[in-house]
């Protein structure tokens, strides 16, 4: 089951794992072809439907898989909780695949009471071994940041609160990925691939918690292409 998520994964995202974390324009190292603009045209026409299902994650387990289906009938706390696990599920094992295989050093590392039991260890420890940039570095502490207000503090009841509305407008790669309908060519000099087209542009980009999730998704699927496990870096 879960296999067939992460088939149709690569199938819509398997090419925009190096836009996420090299950014745009100087910083993209890897070319994309005319066909992966047209995927992304595709995509704009799925792209809610797919958010709010399994299917436009990329999932390791039944449980991953669950979660994702929930994640727009829970509450906004479980919400961004689950989401973010599912991110720091995959940093795991992208800093894990470029570290030498030892399975008990490495449960001894990234245990929860280890050097790199926690989200913040493991997204400073991934920028500093070139798995991601400094925009995608910024993008994962603010999660991270979010993801921890909402499990620790009890007065913070949803996305619209005041401090968590205010951290999902610092959200970068959204902004510089995602554009309305019937957008031909952003503004900007992106080259062929590295953006694409989502309905109800204006509505989603603002609501927090659509910027939160749209992240979350992203997040999952880049960290878990090849690409993001060998060279050239992402």
């Amino acid at each position: 089951m879960t296999a067939t998520y992460f088939a149709s994964f690569f199938g819509f995202f398997g090419f925009f794992a190096a836009i996420l974390f090299n950014g745009f324009g100087g910083d993209l190292s890897a070319p994309f072809s005319i066909a992966s603009k047209r995927c992304f045209v595709s995509l704009s026409l799925y792209f809610s439907s797919l958010l709010e299902s399994a299917m436009g994650w990329s999932l390791f387990n039944d449980d991953e898989t669950e979660a994702v289906r929930e994640l727009f009938k829970s509450s906004d706390r479980a919400a961004a909780i689950m989401a973010a696990t599912i991110v720091e599920n995959r940093l795991t094992a992208a800093i894990k695949h470029r570290f030498n295989p030892h399975v008990a050093v490495q449960k001894e590392m990234f245990r929860s009471s280890g050097p790199l039991g926690s989200f913040s260890a493991k997204i400073k420890l991934a920028y500093l071994m070139g798995i991601c940039s400094e925009r995608a570095f910024k993008d994962l502490e603010v999660m991270k940041d979010i993801r921890n207000r909402f499990a620790h503090h009890i007065d913070i009841k949803d996305f619209n609160s005041q401090r968590i509305a205010d951290w999902c407008k610092n959200f970068q790669l959204i902004d510089i990925s995602v554009f309305p309908t019937g957008t031909k060519d952003p503004v900007i000099n992106h080259k062929p691939g590295d953006w694409f087209t989502i309905d109800g542009h204006e509505e989603k980009m603002k609501d927090p918690k659509w910027r939160y999730l749209i992240t979350a998704m992203l997040f999952s699927g880049s960290l878990a292409t090849p690409r993001a496990f060998g060279l050239p870096n992402i």
